[in-house]
């Protein structure tokens, strides 16, 4: 949402003057630009997209979510991310490795066992098949660019539709609220619906 035009006038007494324009500051706020005008609001994410390496019943399957933000991520902060709505998913345990070129030392993972933080792992909760990803403080993700985190999956030995409300949230430097996640509709191994 772009800044409103915003005006001023008074009236008292002795002083009278008309509706004015307020001047702005036009100035960049966290790397955006015209961020710095009041009200001047951008969502956090800017791209969203899940996708998958194979659409066939009980194989392997690669399960890959590319994310780009509108601003930049604190690098003093830690960003969670958490991917809804997965279901029909086959994960071995709560402990899910990830892949990314940012390396598994970008990513945190509080183990509630042991109460260690580990690194390179993303938490799988089953019931309501939903993968939490955070990545560590001192990591930095610019504005504008796009990132990929892979995880490794069984995919179910039953046929099954693309679930409808894959969705994403997040907490932390760039907080936002649940929103839907995309997902690529392109042909994959001959059959025409690659959704994850």
């Amino acid at each position: 949402m772009h800044s409103p035009l915003m005006k001023i006038g008074a009236t008292s007494k002795n002083i009278i003057f008309t509706d004015q324009d307020m001047i702005k500051p036009d100035t960049p706020l966290m790397m955006v630009e015209h961020a710095g005008n009041p009200l001047e609001i951008v969502s956090a994410m800017k791209k969203n997209i899940v996708s998958q390496s194979t659409p066939i019943a009980d194989q392997p399957n690669c399960l890959s979510f590319d994310f780009s933000f509108n601003v930049p991520k604190n690098p003093f902060e830690s960003q969670s991310m958490t991917i809804s709505g997965l279901f029909g998913t086959v994960l071995a345990n709560y402990s899910v490795p990830l892949i990314s070129k940012l390396g598994t030392h970008s990513f945190c993972r509080h183990n509630p066992f042991s109460g260690v933080e580990e690194r390179g792992l993303g938490t799988w909760e089953p019931v309501t098949a939903t993968l939490i990803f955070t990545l560590c403080a001192g990591i930095e993700l610019a504005r504008d660019t796009t990132y990929r985190v892979s995880w490794d999956i069984m995919n179910p030995n039953v046929s099954q539709p693309s679930p409808s409300g894959i969705s994403l949230q997040g907490s932390g430097s760039l907080g936002f609220p649940s929103q839907p996640i995309d997902k690529l509709d392109e042909e994959l191994l001959g059959v025409r619906i690659s959704k994850p």
